[in-house]
C-alpha cells in the first residue's frame, strides 16, 4: 500500500506543476487555451534520429510509455532520482548474485573434479577414507553458504517488486499526462460538420453536372 500511496503522490506533484487551468468545453478550446503537447507527439526532430535514441535505450519508437515517461522524468528531480537509484540498485544485484554465483561455481568444478580423481584410486580403504573426507568437506562449504543463498533469494524475490514499482509508477504518471493530452487536444466538432456540409456540396454539384449515361 505504502508504494500505491508513494505512485499517487507523484500524480499529484505532476498535476499540480503541470496544470494550466485551462477553462471552456472540449470541443470549443481555442488554439491560445490548448497546452503544448508532449514532445513525443511532436515532429521537432528527425524520425529516424529519434528511432536511434530510443532504440538505445531500449524501447522503440511506438513505446509511447517510456518516451512519455522520459519527458516527466527530466521535468521532475525527485523521479528523476528515484529512476537513477532504480538502475543503479539493480546493477548492484545483479554484481552481488554474480559474485556469489562465480564462487559457489568455483567450488563446484573443483568438487565434481574431485570426484574424478576420486573414481580413479583403486585402493578402497583410502578411497572411502577421501571420499568422506571430501563429504564433509562440501558439507561445510554449504552451511558457509547458507545464509548467503538465502540473502541471494530475498534479492531476487524483491528485484522483482522492485522493477513491478518502477513500471506501476511510469504508466499510472503517462496515463495522467495522456488523459492531459485527450482532454485539450480533441479536435473541433464543428470543422467536422463544416467538411461534411462542403462534402455534401460538392456531391450535390458533381449530380448536376454528370452527363446521363447508361
Amino acid at each position: 500500500m505504502k508504494i500505491v500511496y508513494q505512485v499517487f503522490s507523484f500524480c499529484l506533484v505532476i498535476s499540480i506543476c503541470g496544470c494550466n487551468n485551462t477553462t471552456g468545453s472540449t470541443n470549443a478550446v481555442t488554439s491560445k487555451s490548448k497546452p503544448e503537447p508532449p514532445e513525443a507527439f511532436q515532429n521537432k526532430i528527425d524520425i529516424m534520429d529519434e528511432v536511434k535514441s530510443l532504440t538505445r535505450r531500449g524501447y522503440t519508437s511506438k513505446d509511447l510509455v517510456e518516451a512519455l515517461f522520459e519527458e516527466i522524468k527530466e521535468k521532475n528531480e525527485k523521479i528523476k532520482k528515484l529512476t537513477h537509484d532504480h538502475y543503479e540498485l539493480l546493477e548492484t544485484i545483479e554484481t552481488t548474485i554474480d559474485s556469489l554465483n562465480t564462487y559457489e561455481k568455483h567450488s563446484a568444478n573443483y568438487y565434481n573434479s574431485a570426484d574424478y580423481k576420486l573414481s580413479d584410486i583403486s585402493d578402497t580403504v583410502l578411497k572411502s577414507r577421501l571420499t568422506l573426507l571430501f563429504r564433509n568437506s562440501q558439507s561445510i562449504q554449504k552451511t558457509r553458504t547458507g545464509r548467503l543463498d538465502k540473502l541471494k533469494e530475498e534479492l531476487e524475490k524483491n528485484k522483482l517488486r522492485v522493477t513491478d514499482s518502477h513500471n506501476a509508477l511510469k504508466l499510472l504518471l503517462t496515463l495522467h499526462l495522456m488523459e492531459k493530452y485527450q482532454k485539450s487536444h480533441l479536435p473541433s466538432e464543428q470543422t467536422f460538420l463544416e467538411a461534411a456540409k462542403k462534402q455534401k456540396q460538392i456531391l450535390k454539384r458533381y449530380d448536376g453536372i454528370m452527363p446521363a449515361f447508361k
